[in-house]
């Protein structure tokens, strides 16, 4: 799965915001017999202007669980590792590892 957003604005013929993000996502199920457990990896990209960041990279593997799958509600969490690399534009690049945790609720 993939999705993206970009957001550019002015305001009296300045630029008030421009930064974009692009997230890929790749999920496997386990098994059939436990179709409520899955793995997968994800990649991020980002960039905000007005944060002189150049570019951020965030990318690292997951586990999940789908707590809720019915037309009224799906919810879903997932964790994992992630290294983060940061290109910032006029101060010092970063380059860490952190944790990923992520709640995904949809309801119809």
């Amino acid at each position: 799965m993939s999705r993206g957003f970009l957001e550019y604005d002015k305001a009296s013929g300045e630029d008030v915001t421009d930064k974009w993000e692009v997230r890929n996502k790749y999920d496997r199920f386990y098994n059939p017999d436990d179709s409520d457990n899955y793995f997968g990896g994800k990649l991020r990209f980002e960039y905000n202007k007005f944060a002189n960041l150049d570019l951020r990279t965030v990318i690292g593997p997951h586990i999940g669980r789908e707590f809720f799958d019915s037309p009224m509600l799906r919810l879903r969490g997932e964790f994992g590792p992630v290294h983060v690399n940061e290109e910032f534009d006029g101060s010092e690049d970063n380059d860490y590892y952190g944790a990923l945790l992520e709640l995904e609720g949809e309801s119809d």
